[in-house]
């Protein structure tokens, strides 16, 4: 049948059971009773109070009304979800008759009760997404009876708000509730956890509908962090040792604090001043190094650095190696520092004066003692054989000592003139100006044959006055 301008809508809810009252005054007349007909396929129905019509149950007709009116009971199964809009294909007319049976049925001003099945959603559970992966969302449709067998459709969006938003999907689009009215989906997100110094948190949501015109849904939230931890650098600074090394080699754990956050790239940026050098992670040293490292799941990376040439003689000034750390997205840098030191060494001998002709070896210790330092002696003879020292060691080692050579051809000499030899020789370490610190001096012990209490006196000396 199609719909005559004089039929009048009645929507009713489907799949389950509801009353509908017939009256008894109609257009000015009594109704005798009211003839049915069934309209559409793929449901089933059963009404209360009605005679089928001979071979047809779509058919038939209402037990006599009485009294003001009829009260129907219709149970209707297997409708689909129509939304807030009821089925225009899926209906049941009832037309009011007067009369002996099948004489006048006025069927032009029939009152046509459409199907609502509009049911409400909720997701189990409810709570919003707040992590990075899948989450599983049971859907169910709420009605009087179980909707089994209906399409409930998935869609996500995403929020525009955050820096980078992020990446949230949902599966299956669309699912067929079960024999409990109920249907599966995976909601799966990437990217909740932003790093950015400000703005608004990664966020979106997914919505679930049996219908595409019905505002019915279940609605999961995603909901984000926006994080700016900061970094922990541990040790922040160290200081050249007060002797025996000029270089600092530490590992460097920088972590990430407040929140910690594995699987984040933390920057390293490392200088030098001139003469000390840096090498990162065993890099060559030099003036400058840099490279990163994805923290673990303890939101921590380790730097090897090496610092070398951290003391200097005067006029250099105290050398420093510098590395600032950051997180890649954030320009707040954490800093590690190695200090050095300026020095002005005194030179200690042993020995300190030479007795006997020859080689003696003899030891220049630095105080502070460092080692890689350059000692350079100074040797001067008057009236006698030039003295001479070679170095042994290059430079001084660890306990910032070096060897040298000295060596003596004669330390007393015979001559009638009474003349005394001398010799000595002057160590100091090598920098501006000739030299930097306090020198250690040598001695020799000499002498003039002519003038020791001798007897007798060498030939050499002559006759006495």
């Amino acid at each position: 049948q199609e719909r005559s301008p004089a039929v009048t809508d009645f929507p009713v809810n489907g799949n389950g059971t509801t009353s509908i009252s017939l009256p008894l005054q109609w257009a000015g007349s009594t109704a005798s009773y009211y003839r049915f007909a069934v309209v559409g396929n793929g449901y089933t129905w059963i009404i209360s109070n009605v005679e089928a019509g001979q071979g047809s149950a779509r058919n038939g007709k209402t037990i006599p009304l009485a009294g003001q009116s009829l009260t129907l009971t219709l149970t209707t199964a297997g409708l689909p979800v129509t939304g807030p809009t009821p089925t225009s294909a899926q209906y049941i007319d009832f037309a009011a008759c007067t009369g002996p049976v099948n004489e006048f049925c006025n069927w032009t001003g029939a009152r046509r009760y459409r199907f609502i099945v509009d049911p409400g959603l909720t997701a189990s559970p409810a709570t919003a997404v707040t992590t990075d992966g899948s989450s599983v969302r049971e859907v169910t449709l709420n009605w009087g009876t179980v909707l089994a067998g209906q399409t409930i459709t998935a869609s996500c969006v995403t929020d525009t708000g955050a820096a980078v938003p992020p990446t949230i999907g949902v599966s299956p689009s669309s699912a067929i509730t079960n024999q409990d009215g109920k249907a599966s989906f995976t909601i799966t997100t990437s990217g909740l956890r932003l790093i950015a110094a400000s703005g608004a948190a990664p966020s979106g949501r997914c919505t679930f509908r049996a219908h595409v015109g019905s505002a019915n849904t279940a609605v999961v939230e995603v909901q984000g962090q926006r994080i700016a931890p900061t970094l922990n650098v541990s040790p922040s600074s160290v200081t050249v040792p007060n002797s025996g090394s000029t270089e600092v080699d530490r590992v460097v754990v920088v972590g990430t604090r407040s929140p910690a956050e594995g699987g984040v790239t933390i920057d390293a940026n490392c200088t030098a001043q001139a003469p000390a050098t840096v090498s990162l992670d065993g890099s060559a040293a030099g003036s400058a190094q840099s490279g990163s490292k994805i923290a673990n799941a303890s939101g921590e990376v380790q730097f090897r650095v090496l610092s070398q040439n951290l003391v200097t003689l005067p006029p250099t000034n105290s050398p420093q190696v510098r590395c600032l750390f950051k997180l890649r997205q954030l320009s707040a840098t954490y800093e590690y520092t190695a200090q050095g030191r300026q020095i002005t060494p005194s030179v200690a001998l042993n020995p300190a004066q030479i007795t006997q002709t020859g080689a003696t070896v003899v030891t220049a210790t630095l105080s502070p003692a460092y080692p890689g330092f350059d000692v350079v002696p100074t040797c001067t003879a008057q009236n006698m054989a030039p003295v001479s020292a070679a170095e042994i060691s290059a430079t001084t080692n660890a306990s910032g000592q070096q060897t040298f050579t000295v060596t003596a051809p004669e330390l007393v000499i015979t001559t009638a003139n009474g003349i005394q030899p001398s010799a000595s020789c002057t160590f100091r370490v090598a920098g501006a100006n000739g030299g930097v610190g306090n020198p250690g001096f040598l001695s020799f012990r000499t002498g003039n044959t002519c003038v020791m209490a001798l007897s007798p006196l060498p030939p050499a000396c002559g006759e006495p006055n």
